[in-house]
Order: structure tokens, then C-alpha cells, then sequence
């Protein structure tokens, strides 16, 4: 839409000066201009914007009367939409896409997906699924969802949605029929056991997991925040809740690629860990709408660890800003992405909405991380080792691992295959239900048969990925699982100051 607003910009711009190839103004006394055009020149986006900027300059080098830049803008862009008013969306994409780089423009349907992300909620029918040849396998089901009341089992296999044959396609395509309108129904065609059943089910709301949690040796909590969403500050009460019982006090907390979420999530965090005092300033342009969020926790029990790097941004630097300034933990990994600014949603009831920087966030301690990101306590980066030289638990090829068998060598299966992007729980040795659906992905992903069972030949493949190849060696994990083992986390504090950052703040990019 962006260039079909250039290119009506183009087209408005050229008729206006090219009705000759000269323009001749002239007065009362004998005074004559005369200004070529270059209506031959090629018709693009960056020639039309010359053309407009020379006709400004045209008039406001000889107009008698005072007008702005702005005001010479606006009467263009009015003048387009007056008689091009279906080019309203560029105008708006103009707009807001030339601010900073948090600021744009969403239509409807890119403000519907957007909010839905953010929210951590999808409109469906409430299940985690794989991708098979022969149709989607349901990994898991949540509880009160559509299929959970349906009757559908994990284990089902989707072939079908609305009769429409979802078998080898794409995941994401396979999805969106599954996926729809809140209220709206989809007839879902599923395998059991080799036998077709079907279920009509009624799309609603269905919250997904925020994180995941363990326990490492019985004595260290971790968890994985995937992002600041709307039901994050519930995930992490039950991870508490579940530490408690343990009285498990050290936490790794590792927002490693956490893109940030909900304001008010943050602060009802913040209030599980945080000392009662500021957790966020929040300035705005105007000083008179600054205001702080406060944590009323007396008796923080917790010392953490927070794990960030590169791709840890907004909720989860302040999170990890917080957690510095108020000596709570220390921050191991690599520089965070330095997004320090707040933005605010507005929906528009034509359709679309809008999302704008408003607003700039500091730290407890009043410094501005924007385009900076938060320095780590310690800098520690995972590094790419080779395979052989890891310190995995050894494949043994010593029995066929099935479901609900345990081990060391299951342990060593569950190494690899988190080690390949499969979502499963390492905390433990046990061959689960996840494990299994992880083993039949990877079967079929080898062309091995997907019954989910680790046999021998697929023990093999499963080290023939990695020989010859590098891996990680997980050294920031490492490193803080060793500082709590080792009770040394206070010598790794360090004390941040606003003038550490101060001189450090690039100017924002604006335009483009």
C-alpha cells in the first residue's frame, strides 16, 4: 500500500508541474522565471519526491507569504485523499512507519494477530501440535478447551478441518483452519487408532504456555519465561508455589530471547522478587504524566540469576534492570537489546489500530538503557564447541527406550534432541509423552517409521546429526548453575549508576 501511495504522490505531483515543460510566473513589472522540469526524466518513487521537494522550494523562495514546510505537506496529503480516499491506509503507514522503529501502522488483521501474541491467547480449538505427513498430532491438550470438551486425545492426528484435506500441508497453512473467529465452529476430522472419528467443535479463547520450569540437583530452581504475556504472572506463581514446597530459594531466571510484554505483568513479577521501592520510571513527553510502579514486597526470599542476551528486549531489560539495581541477583550472559521505550495500542473502529512510542522507562536506579540494552553483572557468552568434546551423557545403544522407561541413556536422548529444537522437559531421566512425540517427529523427519520408540537405528541417526559438527557448550546456564553451587553470587554484584549510561544514549532515529 506504501508504494501505491508514492506512486499516487507521483502522479498528483507530475500533473501539476508538467502542464508545460516550463512554468513562467510574471507581475505587474517586467519579471520572468522561467524553470525546467525534465518531463523526460523516468517516472519512480525517489524522482516524484525530487519533483515535490524542487516545488516547495519553488514557492518558498518566491512566495510573498510565510508557509511552512508542514503546511505545504499537508495540503498535498489532503489534496490526495480528497480525491484518492482509499489511499487512507498509506497516509497512515506515512505516518506512523517514519517514527522510530517501534511505531506503525496495523491493519486489521496485523492489529488482531499482534494483540492475540501478545496476549499469549489463540482463537482455536485448544491444542500443541506437530506436523506429520499423514496430518497434525496433538502433543497436548489444555485443559477447558474446545477439545478437551470435545473428546479429542493427545495422540488424535488431525487430518481434516471443515472438510478440508490438511494432510502434507505446511504447519502455519494447516493451521489457519483450524484457527478462527471467536464463537465459530470447525468440524475437526481426526485418526484414532486407525479409525476416523470427527468432533464439531466451538473456537474460543485458549490460553498457551507462558515458560517452563525444573529443578537442577534438587537445590536450584529454573525457569524460561518465553515472554511478559497476560498470564506469565500465573506461570510463575505455580513455578514458586512448586520451589516452595522444595525450599528452593536460588532461581536461575532466564529470559534469553524474551521479547518483553505487559506493563502491569512486569510489575506483578517484579512484586515476587523485587524489594518494596520503585520497580519502573516511566517518563513521558510531558512531565506532568511521569509516574513510577512500586513494589510492596517487605520480605523478598528469592536471589536470582537472570540469564539475557542480544535478543532479550523491553519487559525483560527492566525486569533484569530491576533485579540489578535492587541487589536481588546479578545478570549473567550478553548486552541486552536496548529497547527502553514504552508503547501504547489504540484501536481505531474502522478497522487497524496503531501502536506509538509514548513514553521512555528507567531503571530503579534512574538509568535510561534505550538503544543500550543492560550490561551483564558478568559477560558470558555460549560458545560453538565441538561435538565430541561436549559433555553430554553418552549414547549407549544398549536397549530399544520406550515410554516410561528412565536412565541415564534416556538422558542422553533428551540432551539431543532439545539440542535439535524439540520442545521436551530435560529436568528429568524419564522417557514421557512429549519424548515420545519428540522421537516420532524425528523419525519421520529421518525417514525412519514414526511408532516413537527409540530403537537402535534411531539412537544411531540421533548421533550421526552431531558427529563432525559443533555444538553448544551452554556456558552461561552453566556458569550460574556453578555461582550457586559455589555460594559466590555477591561477588559478582556490581553497582550501576545513571552516569554509566548516560553519555551513552543515541539520539532516535527518526524518518527515514
Amino acid at each position: 500500500m506504501k508504494n501505491r501511495f508514492i506512486k499516487v504522490i507521483s502522479l498528483f505531483t507530475l500533473a501539476f508541474l508538467l502542464t508545460s515543460s516550463t512554468v513562467i510566473c510574471s507581475a505587474e513589472e517586467t519579471s520572468t522565471a522561467v524553470v525546467q522540469t525534465g518531463a523526460s526524466e523516468e517516472l519512480n518513487s525517489d524522482y516524484a519526491k525530487a519533483v515535490v521537494r524542487m516545488a516547495m522550494s519553488i514557492v518558498k523562495g518566491n512566495y510573498k507569504y510565510d508557509i511552512s514546510d508542514s503546511e505545504l505537506y499537508k495540503n498535498a496529503l489532503f489534496t490526495i485523499l480528497e480525491e484518492h480516499p482509499e489511499v487512507w491506509e498509506s497516509a497512515f503507514r506515512g505516518i506512523y512507519d517514519n517514527l522510530d522503529e517501534h511505531s506503525t501502522y496495523f491493519t486489521k488483521e496485523e492489529y488482531d494477530s499482534f494483540t492475540s501474541d501478545i496476549s499469549g491467547e489463540i482463537c482455536g480449538i485448544g491444542v500443541s501440535i506437530l506436523e506429520f505427513s499423514d496430518g497434525l498430532l496433538i502433543t497436548q491438550i489444555f485443559s477447558n478447551s474446545p477439545a478437551a470438551e470435545g473428546g479429542l486425545e493427545v495422540g488424535d492426528i488431525i487430518i481434516s478441518a471443515d472438510g478440508t484435506d490438511i494432510r502434507g500441508m505446511d504447519i502455519n497453512i494447516a493451521r489457519t483452519y483450524i484457527t478462527g473467529e471467536e464463537g465459530t465452529q470447525v468440524k475437526i476430522g481426526y485418526m484414532r487408532n486407525d479409525v476416523y472419528m470427527e468432533s464439531v467443535l466451538t473456537r474460543r479463547q485458549v490460553v498457551v504456555d507462558s515458560g517452563r520450569y525444573y529443578t537442577v540437583n534438587d537445590k536450584i530452581g529454573y525457569i524460561q519465561l518465553y515472554s511478559f504475556d497476560e498470564h506469565a504472572s500465573d506461570f510463575i506463581t505455580t513455578a514458586l508455589t512448586d520451589f516452595d514446597k522444595k525450599g528452593i530459594t536460588n532461581i536461575i531466571f532466564d529470559l534469553r530471547n524474551n521479547p518483553g510484554g505487559n506493563l502491569f505483568t512486569l510489575k506483578e513479577i517484579c512484586e515476587k522478587f523485587i524489594p518494596a521501592g520503585p520497580i519502573i520510571h516511566i517518563e513521558y513527553k510531558n512531565p506532568l504524566r511521569n509516574y513510577q510502579l512500586n513494589s510492596e514486597n517487605t520480605n523478598p526470599k528469592y536471589k536470582l540469576i537472570v540469564l539475557s542476551n542480544e535478543n532479550s528486549a523491553s519487559a525483560a531489560e527492566a525486569f533484569a534492570g530491576a533485579v540489578q539495581d535492587t541487589g536481588v541477583g546479578i545478570v549473567l550472559g550478553s548486552q541486552s537489546y536496548g529497547k527502553g521505550t514504552m508503547q501504547n495500542l489504540t484501536k481505531f473502529k474502522i478497522g487497524g489500530g496503531i501502536k506509538l512510542t509514548e513514553a521512555e522507562y528507567l531503571t530503579p536506579n534512574k538509568r535510561n538503557i534505550n538503544g543500550i540494552g543492560i550490561e551483564p553483572d558478568l559477560k558470558i557468552k555460549d560458545k560453538e564447541i565441538p561435538y565430541n568434546t561436549a559433555k553430554l551423557s553418552p549414547i549407549t545403544y544398549e536397549r530399544i527406550i520406550k515410554l516410561g522407561d528412565s536412565g541415564e541413556d534416556v538422558k542422553a536422548i533428551k540432551q539431543r534432541l532439545d539440542m535439535l529444537g524439540y520442545t521436551i522437559d530435560i529436568s528429568t531421566d524419564v522417557f514421557d509423552e512429549g519424548t515420545m512425540y519428540a522421537t516420532k517427529k524425528f523419525q519421520e523427519n529421518c525417514n525412519l517409521f514414526p511408532y516413537g520408540e527409540m530403537d537402535l537405528s534411531t539412537q544411531l541417526e540421533l548421533e550421526n546429526m552431531f558427529i563432525g559438527k559443533n555444538v553448544s557448550d551452554n556456558a552461561t546456564f552453566n556458569k550460574a548453575v556453578e555461582i550457586f553451587e559455589s555460594g559466590t553470587i555477591d561477588e559478582y554484584k556490581h553497582t550501576w549508576s545513571p552516569d554509566d549510561y548516560k553519555t551513552r544514549i543515541p539520539a532516535p532515529k527518526i524518518g527515514k
